[in-house]
């Protein structure tokens, strides 16, 4: 069988859904550590080690074993 039009883009859409997936968790957890929405909003892609380390040097938490990391790592 070929692949079509129509594979592409099915796949094309499952991909745009994880990765917005992927972004609004990004957002969603540098909101809760602290970050403004504009912050957010540029850390989204970031990853969650930069956010972290941000957030540390920032000040709003003390260190990884902060309990909003241990609630977020729990959620995963």
């Amino acid at each position: 069988m070929e692949y079509s039009l129509k594979d592409l883009e099915k796949e094309a859409e499952e991909q745009r859904e994880t990765m917005n997936s992927y972004l609004r968790e990004g957002y969603q957890f540098a909101r809760k550590l602290g970050f403004s929405s504009s912050e957010a909003t540029i850390l989204k892609g970031k990853g969650r080690d930069v956010t972290i380390r941000l957030a540390i040097e920032r000040g709003y938490i003390k260190d990884i074993n902060d309990p909003l990391i241990i609630a977020e790592q729990q959620k995963s």
